[in-house]
């Protein structure tokens, strides 16, 4: 049985990211004291005792400005969707019209609410809670999520209405693939990801940063189950305001660091840039299989696509063989083949190697290019793999120090063209002597 999924709604800037980043152990969710920074929804896993829910973080409903009916049909969406509901209330500012307009609406959910009254710290936590019985709720629970005071007792109340022992154990969130989808703001990360789920799951705006924090959205492609993390927009460190934004950035840079395959987003009418580059060197300097997509390839005319092909082909030369993708996210064009390529990147990160297959591969490279000296050249002896994600190759013998950089590339390409690996770099780690203790494969 999957696990359950919790919902965590209410007003702007009541707490709501607070006990999300709480309950998942993590700071996923960008915590920030102007309200409305939550604009797509959250998912993270949170443990209990007894097994494991999925918390979903929510933009604050009731707030202003042009995006705020996309949020409030997020949050519809989602209440659709989950097996119960936090409502979030903020002690401090005491019962609002809003919190009560809300309240009317979560009655017609078609899952268990429990009113979580937040920060109540250095209240009577009877006095802080009184006035929100009036929503109408079950009893309203006292909360303090910036310390945690109360949370254990709300997850017991969810407890006593959602079984938490689904989901758990070797099947739970954690054995998804990470696929990290970068890109400059407005290259289209958003609408690529609403594609490839077949709905409108996260918010698609003209306007550049839309997306703030790091979204998770799970999803399952031929049996497998895949987490794409939507990221913000990353532009040029001149550009990234201090405060939020530069958080935002950080959430992208972390993303590629736990990620599995990076999915490099190129906005096709704007054309390669000085940032693009900066992101395809982060991903190469990562380890992470690469996989490129151009984006918006229809509103390109044919001097820019042929403009784009070239800067392909000349400035990202550094990344790995890797495959390129043409595609139209808005109009479907071209996406059937962004997960199967997806999936061969993830192959070839966690390819195994048979260590008679590299010593027969080693073998041929040492005949066709003996390693580059006269006297005293290095002699490999054998080698093994010695890691995934990315794939690493150990090479013993003598005099490996003298080895250049050049041989290196040249061994690790043999390898990676043997193994039919895309996206990825095979790493080929020089030992001396015989085999060294921790390097098995």
């Amino acid at each position: 049985m999957a696990a359950p999924v919790i919902a965590i709604v209410g007003r702007p800037n009541v707490g709501k990211s607070t006990l999300f980043n709480l309950l998942c152990g993590a700071d996923d969710a960008i915590v920030h004291d102007r309200p409305g920074v939550t604009r797509d929804r959250l998912y993270g896993r949170c443990e209990v005792d007894n097994g494991g829910c999925i918390v979903v973080d929510t933009g604050g409903i009731g707030g202003d400005g042009e995006l705020q009916a996309e949020v409030d049909a997020q949050v519809a969406q989602v209440l659709a969707e989950c097996d119960a509901v936090v409502f979030m209330v903020d002690a401090r500012a005491g019962l609002t019209p809003v919190d009560a307009e809300l309240a009317g609406r979560l009655r017609k959910v078609d899952a268990p609410v429990l009113a979580a009254v937040n920060k109540t710290e250095g209240l009577d936590a009877d006095a802080a809670v009184a006035d929100f019985h009036r929503l109408g709720l079950a009893a309203p629970l006292a909360l303090a999520a910036r310390d945690g005071r109360g949370v254990a007792e709300m997850l017991a109340r969810l407890g006593e209405v959602v079984d938490f022992g689904g989901g758990g154990g070797g099947g739970g969130e954690g054995d998804a693939v990470r696929v990290a989808v970068l890109g400059r703001p407005n290259a289209g990360k958003s609408t690529l990801i609403n594609a490839l789920c077949g709905e409108r799951r996260l918010i698609v705006s003209g306007t550049p940063g839309t997306t703030r924090d790091c979204v998770r959205v799970p999803l399952t492609y031929g049996g497998g189950r895949y987490e794409l993390l939507d990221t913000a927009g990353v532009r040029r460190r001149a550009k990234v305001a201090p405060g939020m934004e530069r958080i935002s950035v950080v959430r992208s840079i972390r993303a590629l660091e736990e990620c599995r395959v990076a999915l490099l987003v190129v906005d096709a009418a704007a054309g390669l840039a000085e940032q693009d580059l900066k992101l395809a060197g982060m991903m190469e300097r990562s380890g992470r299989s690469v996989v490129v997509v151009v984006n918006k390839w229809d509103a390109a005319d044919s001097h820019r696509r042929d403009l784009v092909q070239a800067a392909l082909g000349r400035q990202l030369r550094f990344l790995p063989p890797r495959e390129t993708l043409f595609v139209s996210a808005l109009r479907g064009a071209g996406m059937r083949r962004v997960m199967p390529t997806v999936a061969r990147a993830h192959r070839s990160a966690m390819r195994e190697m048979p260590t008679a297959e590299l010593n027969r591969i080693l073998a041929r490279a040492v005949r066709a290019h003996a390693p580059p000296g006269r006297r005293g050249a290095a002699r490999l002896k054998f080698c093994h793999q010695g890691g995934k994600n990315p794939p690493r190759v150990i090479v013993h013998g003598t005099r490996v120090e003298r080895i250049p950089d050049f041989y290196r590339r040249y061994l690790a390409n043999t390898v990676q063209s043997a193994f039919r690996m895309t996206g990825t770099r095979v790493q080929v780690v020089f030992r001396a002597g015989g085999a060294a203790a921790g390097d098995g494969a």
